[in-house]
């Protein structure tokens, strides 16, 4: 007898554990030693069968980081591996300011942090304001991932479909245009009849257009 799974399950089932491409990643500071057998500050966790001999899958992570074990460097240099970094910045960061935090990590999502922090001390509706200000920042990064996606899809099945290798460039360009004319506010008109030359100026002038907004 052949037993059928319900492609609702299926997805949801693959939902949950990720993709090697796109994994579900758990990521915890401990402020405190979970395993004291191992010298280890970070500890890496996949699904494994009971004897460690079959993987499921590396599409669900999970990833400790225990910070009493981390040694505090003396010195002022610049911290680069990402795992040292943040564990100096979870056991140091509310003795610094943003500029020194900013001078010690050079990554852009240090500076992101340190404005969390300093958020955290704002009072309720300035804490309001920017948490909304960063939802609508995400909102619209996914916004525009989206849109490339969407059109990366298309162009791969209009490129199958029709044999031509210009069928990807034109379905991304499609679809860049479409996410800026909506952040310009322009009319969504039809350019499907438009060449890859002529979609490459249009797209070049309506980012013209978004920078001259600031934007």
């Amino acid at each position: 007898m052949a037993i059928g799974i319900d492609p609702t399950v299926d997805y949801v089932f693959k939902l949950l554990l990720g993709s090697p491409e796109h994994p579900a990643i758990t990521l915890r500071f401990l402020n405190a030693i979970l395993f004291r057998q191992s010298p280890q500050i970070h500890s890496d966790f996949r699904l494994r069968s009971r004897d460690g001999s079959l993987k499921l899958t590396d599409g669900l992570q999970i990833h400790l980081l225990e910070l009493p074990k981390y040694a505090v460097p003396s010195d002022n240099r610049v911290i680069t591996d990402p795992v040292d970094a943040w564990c100096h910045f979870f056991c140091r960061a509310e003795t610094m300011s943003a500029q020194e935090i900013e001078q010690r990590f050079k990554s852009p999502a240090f500076s992101e942090a340190a404005e969390v922090l300093e958020m955290i001390q704002r009072t309720p509706q300035q804490r309001s304001q920017y948490e909304l200000r960063l939802k609508a920042q995400r909102d619209e990064r996914a916004r525009m991932q989206y849109a490339v996606e969407q059109a990366r899809q298309e162009a791969r099945q209009e490129g199958r479909a029709e044999g031509k290798a210009e069928g990807k460039e034109e379905g991304e360009a499609l679809g860049r245009i479409a996410v800026l004319r909506e952040l310009l506010g322009v009319d969504q008109t039809s350019i499907a009849d438009l060449s890859i030359e002529e979609l490459a100026a249009l797209e070049s002038d309506l980012k013209h257009q978004l920078r001259e907004r600031g934007v």
